[in-house]
């Protein structure tokens, strides 16, 4: 018998972004929910006895999360940086 989901909330969440590919969920983080709401269907995920045999690909599922929301961020930051410094030159001269 499968035990019932310790936090229904929480495994619903985690449900709709199991229903998700990997880039949709990177372009909704920021959006539609936080990387904090990521973090707790994580940590959810690890101690919820229903959901970890229903959702066993959530380790492979949000390491590929976590590299896409690197990529993600980096380019906003290079993008910020480059903006940055085309405002300090064009003040400068």
């Amino acid at each position: 018998m499968v035990p019932d989901c310790i936090d229904p909330k929480a495994g619903g969440f985690l449900r709709d972004l199991m229903k998700k590919s990997v880039p949709e969920i990177v372009a909704d983080c920021g959006n539609d929910y936080d990387f904090g709401e990521l973090w707790e269907a994580r940590l959810h995920w690890s101690g919820c006895p229903a959901c970890r045999p229903e959702f066993a690909v959530v380790p492979a599922i949000f390491k590929q999360i976590g590299v896409g929301l690197e990529q993600k961020w980096r380019a906003v930051e290079d993008f910020a940086l480059t903006l940055a410094a085309s405002i300090q030159f064009s003040t400068a001269g």
